[in-house]
């Protein structure tokens, strides 16, 4: 126990680091542009007010509280700011940046917009994770407020990049422009996903079984962020999408993906239907594994003795 607190205190010691880090080069860098700029500083905020989910734990933990729901609650506090919040709002604001350093003209205003509704309903889309716990209709006000203003921001930006779409289209490559577009697909499928939380019933299947919240937890960080990153690798030539093990990689990336998925949701639909488990589930599941280590593997390959260029 011991250990592990004292891991998790060095982890978030290291995204205070993270954040200085972040604050730093936004602030001396003039060319960054104001919706980007706003993103960046909202996502280091995020960043620091989850930190709190795990400091309470500690406080909790040692009152003997580690088995009751306010010790939950604050694991959600931490996963809602940290992948809905810190990580959201970063790779957003890093897009921003790289489509004004390729010259692709977006709405500003629009963006902003985007921003202020997204990261005001942050606070009250919290409840979202816990309506478990039965906060009546104060609860459920606060989270139809925070669902419905964090899809408001989430549609406004994939708005935003749809009306840039044929200047996106002429400056990047076609792969990064799939990626893209991949990455808006699986970001508004999120985001409807998460209003079926609203529906009581439906929430309570929800967090009863664990595979549809794996499933949704890998949607997020597989899906959505990992490709949202790779993409922005792409972009910045970090990684070079025409190389031949990236290409393997990302096809297979996709593939584990993709299998991931489908084996955890049909796992749940057979367990709703009460039709027993899925038949192979756990080989599935081990085959998307290997592809996902594969493909991590041949793009870390595809870096070696090459020299990068960085949004030059």
């Amino acid at each position: 126990m011991k250990v592990n607190a004292t891991l998790v205190t060095i982890h978030i010691f290291l995204e205070y680091v993270a954040a200085f880090f972040v604050i730093k080069n936004v602030r001396k860098n003039d060319q960054i542009p104001q919706s980007s700029r706003v993103f960046m500083y909202g996502a280091v905020g995020m960043l620091i007010i989850s930190s709190i989910g795990p400091f309470a734990l500690g406080g909790i933990a040692s009152q003997g509280l580690r088995e009751s729901a306010i010790f939950e609650m604050a694991i959600y506090f931490y996963l809602h700011f940290q992948y809905n919040g810190w990580l959201y709002l970063l790779l957003v604001g890093m897009f921003l940046f790289m489509l004004h350093k390729k010259k692709v003209k977006y709405s500003e205003k629009m963006m902003r917009y985007s921003f202020w509704i997204y990261f005001i309903a942050l606070f009250p889309g919290y409840f979202l994770s816990i309506l478990w716990y039965g906060f009546g209709a104060f609860g459920i006000v606060f989270a139809i407020v925070g669902a419905l203003g964090q899809l408001v921001g989430v549609l406004l930006f994939i708005m935003t990049v749809i009306q840039s779409d044929r200047q996106l289209k002429l400056a990047v490559s076609h792969i990064i422009y799939v990626h893209i577009y991949g990455v808006l697909i699986l970001l508004a499928m999120k985001s409807l996903l998460e209003l079926g939380l609203l529906h009581s019933s439906f929430a309570t299947v929800i967090y009863e079984t664990r595979s549809v919240v794996i499933a949704y937890l890998h949607l997020t960080l597989l899906g959505f962020i990992s490709l949202f990153i790779l993409a922005q690798f792409y972009m910045t030539r970090i990684v070079q999408e025409d190389h031949p093990l990236v290409k393997l990689g990302s096809y297979l990336f996709v593939i584990g993906f993709a299998l991931n998925e489908l084996a955890l949701f049909f796992s749940a639909l057979f367990s709703w239907l009460g039709l027993g488990t899925l038949a192979g589930q756990n080989l599935i599941l081990l085959l998307a594994s290997f592809c996902l280590l594969f493909a991590i593997l041949f793009m870390w390959t595809s870096l070696f003795g090459k020299r990068q260029n960085f949004l030059e």
